[in-house]
C-alpha cells in the first residue's frame, strides 16, 4: 500500500539526529537579533549553526541588549541534537569587547557595584579586588556545592570570606549584563551583593 511505501522512505535530513559529541558545550560568541540560527565565535569568522526551542535568547533582559542588534553571549549547548540547542545562557552583554575576556583564567567569577567589587576563584585560590585598588588575595578556597547553590570559604591574613552563588538569574545595576547566578559574599562584618558567573569551558 502507499502507506508501506513511505515507511520505506529514509528519514529527512532536517530532523534531530544523535551525535557522539559531549552532551553539553559551552560557546562564547556573538549572535543577532531575539531568534538567531547562529552565533558566532569570538576572534574567528567560524559561524555555528544553533537552535533555540526554548526561546532562551528571546528571553534575555532588555537591559543586556542596550537596543544592539549584536550581543556578546556565553551559551551552554545540547550536541544530542543536531543543530546543537540552546540549554542554557550564562552570561549576556551588549559589550561586545568581553569577546576579547579571557574567561578560562577563572572557575567563578563574582561582582557586585556600590561599592565596585569582583572576586575570582580558580583552583584553592581567589582573588578580590574592591573599588580604589585595594587587592586581596586567599589561598586553600574551601568549596560545597549543592543542587541549587555552591559555596566558597577561606581565611588568610585578609581575614575570613564567604561566597555564595544561588542558580538565580542577576542582573548587573550599572551595565545591565545578564548572569545566570546571584552572588552574596560576607567579609569580616560587611555583606556585599552581585553577580556571579561558573566558568564551565
Amino acid at each position: 500500500t502507499a502507506c508501506e511505501k513511505q515507511t520505506e522512505l529514509p528519514q529527512p535530513a532536517s530532523e534531530p539526529q544523535q551525535t557522539a559529541a559531549a552532551p553539553i558545550a559551552v560557546v562564547h560568541g556573538t549572535v543577532r537579533g531575539t531568534t538567531p540560527s547562529s552565533v558566532t565565535r569570538c576572534g574567528t569568522n567560524d559561524v555555528l549553526q544553533i537552535s533555540d526551542p526554548r526561546g532562551l535568547i528571546a528571553g534575555i533582559p532588555l537591559e543586556a541588549r542596550a537596543d544592539t542588534t549584536e550581543i556578546f553571549v556565553i551559551l551552554a549547548l545540547d550536541n544530542q541534537v543536531q543543530p546543537p540547542a540552546v540549554s542554557a545562557i550564562e552570561y549576556a552583554s551588549s559589550e561586545r569587547r568581553d569577546c576579547f575576556v579571557s574567561w578560562d583564567q577563572f572557575e567563578v567569577r563574582a561582582q557586585g557595584n556600590e561599592p565596585g567589587w569582583v572576586i575570582e576563584i580558580a583552583g584553592t585560590r581567589a582573588k578580590l579586588q574592591r573599588q580604589g585598588g585595594t587587592t586581596f588575595e586567599w589561598d586553600g578556597v574551601e568549596t560545597q556545592h549543592s543542587a541549587t547553590m555552591s559555596s566558597y570559604r577561606a581565611t588568610g591574613d585578609a581575614g575570613t570570606f564567604e561566597l555564595t552563588i544561588d542558580n538565580q538569574p542577576c542582573s548587573d545595576t550599572m551595565s545591565g549584563a545578564y548572569y545566570a547566578s546571584t552572588a552574596r559574599m560576607k567579609i569580616g562584618n560587611e555583606t556585599l551583593s552581585g553577580c556571579a558567573l561558573r566558568n564551565r569551558s
